[in-house]
């Protein structure tokens, strides 16, 4: 950690076993660091200003590489991404995983929380992106298809609507309303769908109306 107006070095952050650290970035508040350490499939996060010398949670569970991570606007939970083809939520505070987000075919490559901490996308090498409900965990909405792996996704400030990289160079730009409830994120799904959905689909989003 450096004081950037004056080059100081302010705390030296010990990763364990002497890992490398592959990355580093600032919490929402400033007030932590988290590192990655891609040997190790894992996260810590550190106390910079008054406990450099070990990180206060660590976040581990993942099989596969860590592709992307972000925290709630709050600071107080973090999503990450992974090559093991899901995404996790965890808690800041202790490092406790709260959901498992499973149904994408390949790799996710990228994750970020809506800006009210509601809603997760998360975008795939299986050319998908998918919206999920952060308190719950459950699978809601899928943004459609696209002829290449995704790699990244990131909700607008004001949260109404979605942005998606590919390999192939395209950025789709979604956009879509939600008054207060999955429910009503269900409707908009069907509405956009523009075709029939599968019996797969059905199961899988609209499990209310599954054999109607």
């Amino acid at each position: 950690m450096w004081e950037a107006n004056t080059g100081r070095s302010l705390a030296v952050l010990k990763i364990p076993n002497d890992n490398k650290a592959d990355y580093a970035a600032f919490n929402p508040d400033g007030t932590r660091v988290i590192t990655l350490c891609d040997e190790t499939k894992e996260l810590s996060l550190w106390d910079w200003a008054n406990r450099p010398g070990e990180p206060v949670a660590v976040f581990a569970g993942h099989e596969g590489s860590i592709q992307d991570f972000a925290f709630s606007a709050d600071g107080r939970r973090l999503v990450t991404a992974s090559g093991d083809r899901t995404a996790r939520i965890w808690e800041t505070a202790t490092g406790k995983c709260l959901h498992i987000f499973s149904g994408h075919e390949e790799f996710v490559n990228g994750a970020a929380f809506s800006p009210d901490g509601r809603w997760i996308v998360t975008a795939s090498g299986d050319q998908t992106a998918q919206i999920w409900d952060a308190a719950t965990g459950e699978n809601l909405m899928p943004l459609g298809w696209d002829n290449f792996p995704r790699t990244s996704a990131a909700f607008s400030p004001d949260g109404k609507k979605i942005v998606t990289g590919t390999i192939g160079g395209t950025v789709p730009v979604y956009t879509y309303d939600i008054l207060g409830s999955a429910d009503e994120l269900r409707q908009l799904a069907r509405a956009r769908i523009g075709r029939k959905p599968t019996p797969e689909e059905r199961k899988q989003y609209f499990p209310e109306a599954t054999g109607k």
